[in-house]
């Protein structure tokens, strides 16, 4: 009778290891589409393209350029210089790296001229036709 009971006994424990070797997968499931859902709401963030001629900037990076340009503007700028202003952003280190090409290239001083006025906050809700990725 008691060889009986230590059978059964060793027996639960057997389905009690059981069920919990089920539940460590499903909880695994669940860390993973979390994780999966979070990779997503980032790239999802970083969506946002703004189109500059055959030129893609992603939003973040143009805020940064904006921020630079009224960096250096200063508050009584004469409209002759506005064009080397532009220009003169390129030579800041803290630019992005995407702009290296554009400021590369002939006639950059109306495309980053534009690229300034963008209205970011626009962008963001994707009203404006230069941005895409919405």
């Amino acid at each position: 009778m008691r060889r009986k009971a230590e059978i059964s006994l060793t027996t639960a424990e057997k389905h009690t290891k059981l069920n919990h070797s089920r539940e460590e997968p499903a909880s695994m499931k669940t860390v993973l589409c979390v994780a999966f859902l979070v990779v997503a709401l980032c790239l999802v963030c970083e969506a946002v393209q703004v189109q500059e001629g055959d030129f893609s900037f992603s939003l973040d990076s143009v805020k940064v350029f904006q921020q630079l340009t009224d960096q250096q503007k200063p508050q009584t700028q004469n409209p002759r210089l506005a064009k080397t202003s532009y220009f003169s952003v390129c030579s800041n280190p803290t630019l992005p790296q995407e702009f290296v090409p554009l400021c590369m290239q002939k006639g950059a001083t109306m495309s980053l001229a534009r690229l300034a006025s963008v209205n970011v906050d626009i962008c963001e809700i994707c009203a404006f036709a230069a941005c895409t990725g919405c």
